[in-house]
């Protein structure tokens, strides 16, 4: 009955140093596990940012390519507009020049 007593006691004893361990590695596990959470946020970070910088820098040469395009056509209808004005432009130099020739 003692030696019965005695392995009961000891396998208890087990029992709680087993617990007590898988207690540790199950804390392990968790700080392991916070630790790789961690690290897969980070990165996921870095890669939103990475990817934001791309579409910023995106965004800022489409900006650049529509600014070229309408300065372009600015320039274009400036053009069209002193071409169409420069007969009138002529004919009224002409036309002041005859009137300062009759009055001299």
């Amino acid at each position: 009955m003692k030696e019965l007593l005695e392995e009961i006691l000891s396998a208890e004893a087990e029992g709680r140093q087993a617990v007590a361990a898988a207690r540790v590695r199950a804390g392990e596990i968790i700080a392991e596990a916070g630790r790789q959470a961690g690290a897969l946020a980070e990165a996921a970070r870095e890669q939103s940012r990475v990817e934001a910088e791309r579409v910023a820098a995106a965004i800022m040469q489409q900006a650049e390519r529509e600014k070229a395009s309408r300065l372009a056509a600015a320039g274009a209808e400036i053009e069209r507009t002193v071409r169409l004005e420069e007969p009138e432009l002529r004919r009224l130099s002409d036309e002041a020049v005859r009137r300062v020739l009759e009055t001299g």
